[in-house]
Order: structure tokens, then C-alpha cells, then sequence
């Protein structure tokens, strides 16, 4: 797989630079990354609604909002996690395009009730709920 270091470059100018200063907490906590604008994000690419949560402090999520079936979240807010439905298992595809298009396939081992952790560089995609 062919990659580009245009992502990379442009990243570690923006830290050589001193221009991307804010600390990590900051971006944990609900806000998108500064002066890139990366935000995490949700696909739900199944026939049920999920909870997402627009906060995470390090310890709980807060915040949290219903994404219908088939919903996606806008470019504009930032998504700290999702929940997996009591009684379900997930299927998720995380997308990290930010860095070089990576994708990587979490495959069901996200458990019934559990929370998945999102990061500002992620678009997780819900490819399949197996619920009882």
C-alpha cells in the first residue's frame, strides 16, 4: 500500500512551528484538534440507534446524544466515544484519514453496554450489530 508523507510533513511543521500548542487534554474533552480542525466522528451504518458522547475527561463520558440508524456525525462536532447497545456486539471499521488513510477493522469484540473510545484522527464506522 502506496502511503503519503504529506500528512506527516505538514504535522510536524505545524509542531516545529510551535503553532499546535494546545495541550491534549483539550481535545479530550469534546473540542475539536485546533488550527487542523480534526474532529472524531461516528458512521452508523446499522438499522439501530447508538449513543455517542460528545466528552470524554479520562474517566467518563459525558454529553451523550442518540445517532439514528444510518446517521452520521457532522464535520463540526466532535465524538469522544460510542456505546455499544446492551445486549448487542459490535462490528466497527475505525478510519484514521487523517494520517495516510489507515483503516483498520476492530472486528465483535466490543461488548454489550461498553463505550469505544474515539480520538480527533478517528471516524469509526458501525458496520454490524449482533443484538439478542
Amino acid at each position: 500500500m502506496k502511503r503519503s508523507l504529506v500528512p506527516v510533513a505538514a504535522a510536524a511543521a505545524l509542531l516545529i512551528s510551535g503553532v499546535a500548542c494546545t495541550p491534549a487534554s483539550a481535545a479530550e474533552e469534546g473540542n475539536c484538534t485546533p488550527v487542523v480542525h480534526w474532529c472524531g466522528g461516528v458512521f452508523n451504518d446499522t438499522p439501530r440507534i447508538v449513543t455517542v458522547a460528545g466528552n470524554f475527561d479520562g474517566r467518563n463520558y459525558t454529553d451523550p446524544l442518540p445517532l439514528s440508524a444510518g446517521g452520521r456525525t457532522g464535520p463540526n462536532r466532535d465524538i469522544d466515544g460510542v456505546r455499544i447497545p446492551v445486549g448487542c456486539t459490535a462490528h466497527l471499521r475505525t478510519i484514521v484519514n487523517r494520517w495516510g488513510g489507515e483503516d483498520y477493522d476492530g472486528g465483535a469484540a466490543y461488548a454489550s453496554g461498553t463505550w469505544h473510545r474515539i480520538h480527533d484522527d478517528e471516524v469509526v464506522k458501525i458496520t454490524r450489530l449482533a443484538c439478542r
